[in-house]
Formats: C-alpha cells, sequence, structure tokens
C-alpha cells in the first residue's frame, strides 16, 4: 500500500486500507496509508501517511462529547454507551436508574446533537475525529525505524504493536 500511495510513475498514487488482528478478543486495527501531496509534505519526494486506529478506542471521551454538545455528564455517558451499541434496558441496569430516565435524557441528547435518531447519533459520535495523547494510546514500538522515516515513507515500513 505505502509503494502505491507514494509511487512516482503512475499518475495518480492510491490509497488503501487493510485490517491487522489483534489478541484478546479486540476488534482488528484498521491501517490506512494515503498518499502527501509534495506541496503538504516539504519533501521532494513521494509521501504517504499512515493512519493506525483501533475501532474499539478511537472514540470521542463523555466529558469531550459533553464539551462539544453542552450535555451534562448524565447525557454524554447514556450517548457514549447508545455508540458502543448497548441497549437502553442494559443501560438503566447498569447505571441504576429507569428506563423512563434515560428516554428522557436520549430525548434532550437528540435534541442537543441536533439529530433525530439513536442511529444518526451514533453516526455522529462515530464520526468525531479523535486525537490521544501519547500517554492515553497504546505504547507503539518501531522496527529499527526513524520517526522521519516511518512519517514520510518511501518503502514498507514494519511497525509492532506492542
Amino acid at each position: 500500500m505505502i509503494a502505491g500511495a507514494t509511487a512516482s510513475t503512475i499518475s495518480r498514487p492510491s490509497a488503501g486500507c487493510v485490517l491487522i488482528g489483534r489478541d484478546g478478543g479486540h476488534p482488528a486495527y484498521i491501517v490506512r496509508v494515503i498518499p502527501v501531496s509534495a506541496g503538504l509534505s516539504n519533501y521532494d519526494v513521494p509521501t504517504a501517511m499512515v493512519l493506525v486506529s483501533a475501532p474499539d478506542q478511537d472514540r470521542v471521551s463523555a466529558c469531550e462529547l459533553a464539551e462539544l454538545y453542552g450535555l451534562s455528564p448524565a447525557e454524554s455517558r447514556l450517548a457514549i454507551a447508545v455508540a458502543f451499541g448497548k441497549r437502553l434496558s442494559g443501560i438503566a441496569d447498569e447505571y441504576g436508574v429507569q428506563i423512563t430516565t434515560l428516554r428522557t435524557q436520549l430525548s434532550s441528547v437528540l435534541k442537543k446533537c441536533e439529530v433525530e435518531r439513536q442511529s444518526d447519533l451514533v453516526r455522529l459520535i462515530s464520526n468525531i475525529p479523535v486525537v490521544r495523547m501519547p500517554a492515553e494510546t497504546e505504547h507503539i514500538q518501531l522496527a529499527s525505524v526513524d520517526r522521519e522515516e516511518l512519517l514520510f515513507a518511501q518503502k514498507p515500513v514494519p511497525i509492532a504493536v506492542a
């Protein structure tokens, strides 16, 4: 994929993605390779950007969601739980509240987020870009590669996720 994204012999470099399996029942990592135009990279060689994400970790936090949409802590926890596919009955049991309370909170969340249905809320939350500080993410070990080579790779670069 990196070779295709950095190919200078073809008129239009290609992007691509691949799944890399994980242990422990976690969903696979999603690896995306995207060509970067020479004007954006400050280098005079074809470059590519490699993005690695973990679907089970790449969700906005309840705190961030509250800040973005003016949600209460209870509303933002509910919205995150719904985005992770939990049912209202299960959330009610987990939080020790009545399902009618959750329905009222969900109605408020939908209004504040300017969406009409739960599926719209899930889509909205799933599409909020997430950037974690290094201490919040899994540690990535580079296999004998310096950072510049990884960021502006002209050839495939092996990486191992610990």
